[in-house]
């Protein structure tokens, strides 16, 4: 009994951290340009993501091992599946409509324009792809993890070839999305023939942006993966942020501090993916971002007790990211229609949003099955209501 209520917080408090990063979210997208917020997205993209994917892979393990795989896989495709349709053809529509009235642009315009924007629930297509690459490996038997006798043959390795594989891998991970941030702005630009037709150039768009975040995120997946497989981590993980939790701090501030003093390097405004500006971004991105998600599991998992305003935000958590984009696109194009003055919105907006989108979880989500299936992809129950 005592190891199932360890388990339990343990689920509760990955749980947590997964809703706190998307969560996040909503600070993220909330931000303008030219405007201090836009630092929200320069910190919270080194780590967010990769955090979650992490902790995504860690729950996905442990909920597979739960039910029958068939039903399982089943379970996801429409947990993800139904969303995404949903938020493609209708949230992101209307939110990509009113994001341009308030810019000034044209709403109806926008509106009649052919495309499908993915916008931020590019997310729900990469882990559809994720998980059903999971799945596959599991059925047809494909080791997702590394053995102890690989283990002992890879410290057989000098450690300098090790330092550079590891090196050269991390090297070419950290490229893949700014390649593909690369290839989107040519179709952009129209740089790229056969794609003049608006729906198909926005297809090709999302292809490519899922594509790269795919190939990006599923390697933090599968150190979510690595890490749950391998118990043992978890308490190093804990023994760490234990004994280095000031250094840990310490070196975070140095980073953000580095950010400030010289933002070219962690902005990476540079188009050229291979430019040293894109280089170290990257690099910098994918070496701070293992280390963030290491403090994140070793305080999810020693979380002794759960708050109920904590539980109610985890258990929203799926809603609030799934509704915030359009709820922020229909705050700001309210402030510019009612003509509010233009004192920055920005904490304002995200705070309703988080309000909003919560308020919607438990008043329409969790009591009625429709909104339930579209905006979770699942069935409402009452014990969704149940907060203990």
């Amino acid at each position: 009994m005592r190891n199932h209520n360890i388990l339990a917080l343990q689920l509760a408090g990955l749980d947590l951290w997964r809703a706190v990063m998307l969560s996040l979210g909503v600070f993220l997208h909330a931000s303008q340009t030219n405007h201090w917020s836009e630092w929200v997205i320069v910190i919270t993209r080194q780590f967010r993501m990769e955090a979650f994917f992490t902790i995504s892979g860690m729950l996905t393990v442990l909920s597979f091992h739960t039910k029958d795989p068939s039903v399982w896989i089943k379970n996801r495709i429409i947990q993800l599946g139904v969303p995404l349709i949903v938020t493609m053809l209708f949230l992101n529509k209307i939110s990509e409509a009113l994001f341009a009235y308030a810019k000034g642009e044209g709403f109806i315009y926008t509106i009649k324009l052919k495309s499908l924007p993915i916008l931020h629930s590019w997310f729900l297509a990469s882990l559809l792809i994720i998980n059903l690459a999971f799945y596959a490996a599991q059925t047809l038997n494909i080791k997702l993890f590394i053995s102890k006798r690989v283990l002992n043959n890879i410290r057989q390795v000098p450690k300098a070839l090790m330092a550079g594989a590891v090196l050269l891998f991390l090297l070419i991970l950290s490229q893949v999305i700014p390649v593909g941030s690369f290839i989107t702005k040519a179709v952009l630009d129209g740089k790229i023939s056969g794609l003049d037709n608006i729906f198909f150039r926005a297809m090709a768009l999302n292809s490519i942006i899922v594509g790269s975040y795919t190939v990006y995120y599923s390697a933090f997946f599968a150190l979510g993966i690595f890490i749950i497989k391998h118990k043992k981590i978890i308490n190093y993980l804990r023994y760490f942020v234990t004994h280095f939790a000031i250094l840990l701090i310490i070196l975070c501030s140095l980073y953000i501090v580095a950010a400030v003093i010289s933002p070219q390097f962690i902005l990476a405004n540079s188009d050229n993916p291979f430019s040293w500006e894109r280089i170290f971004a990257s690099l910098s991105r994918i070496v701070f971002a293992p280390i963030v998600c290491g403090f994140i599991i070793a305080s999810a998992v020693s979380i002794n007790h759960v708050p109920n305003v904590l539980r109610i935000m985890s258990k929203a958590g799926y809603t609030i990211y799934v509704v915030h984009m359009f709820i922020i696109s229909l705050l700001y194009a309210l402030w510019k229609a009612v003509g509010l003055p233009g004192v920055a919105p920005y904490l304002i907006v995200c705070f309703a949003a988080l309000g909003i989108s919560t308020l919607i979880h438990y008043f329409f989500v969790a009591r009625f099955s429709l909104p339930a299936l579209l905006l979770n992809g699942r069935y409402a129950s009452s014990k969704a209501l149940k907060i203990k």
